[in-house]
């Protein structure tokens, strides 16, 4: 996984016909993103990728079924780290 820290109008290029563009900070959990592909491609938000995800998985389809068991691994990890930092910050404050 690449990370990448860009600043404003800044862009990275994926392939020869994708770019996507940091626009502006929208506050410190949020930005904005500008994507330029190919018509033909599909460009999914997170909710509706991987609600699409579970429903090919759930049709039969075995590559989504071990994509969707991928994103559930990544979600239980995200979860743990987030209640780790919160509990961590619940010491931290005393409460």
């Amino acid at each position: 996984m690449l990370h990448v820290t860009l600043n404003k109008n800044d862009y990275i290029m994926i392939g020869g016909n994708i770019r996507l563009e940091y626009v502006k900070n929208n506050g410190a959990e949020a930005f904005s993103l500008s994507v330029a592909a190919p018509r033909e491609m599909a460009i999914l938000r997170k909710n509706l990728y991987e609600d699409e995800v579970e429903e090919k998985a759930a049709k039969g389809d075995y590559e989504a079924q071990i994509l969707a068991e991928i994103l559930e691994k990544e979600h239980k990890q995200r979860r743990a780290v987030s209640e780790h930092r919160r509990a961590k910050h619940i010491r931290h404050c005393g409460l």
